[in-house]
């Protein structure tokens, strides 16, 4: 079974200063980089979603299999592959839905 570490408040890492825009995963785009495009912004989204399902179900046939698996990870990890799958079916509606709204604007 593994442990987790505990990080004392002043080991945190430093995530920089939202107030000006500096912080690690920050979603936009760096001078160097050019725009992700909508199509593969969501075919992304869904290999990323693909790639969490596996992992649970590999796990998931390990626990089956009768082999020496740790539980905490396996409830985890099918708790992520939920919420993923939930969060991109979310995504699926709203995008069809803008969709349905822009056809049903007049020009």
């Amino acid at each position: 079974m593994t442990t987790g570490k505990v990080i004392q408040p002043q080991q945190m890492p430093r995530i920089g200063n939202v107030s000006s825009g500096e912080f690690p995963g920050k979603v936009g785009l760096n001078k160097e980089d050019k725009p992700e495009s909508f199509t593969d912004l969501m075919v992304n989204g869904v290999k990323k979603v693909d790639a969490t399902v596996k992992e649970y179900e590999a796990i998931s046939d390990q626990f089956a299999k009768g082999e020496s698996i740790n539980l905490h990870e396996l409830v985890l990890k099918g708790e992520h592959a939920d919420l993923s799958l939930r969060l991109m079916a979310t995504i699926k509606n709203k995008v069809v839905e803008a969709y349905k709204e822009v056809m049903r604007m007049s020009v």
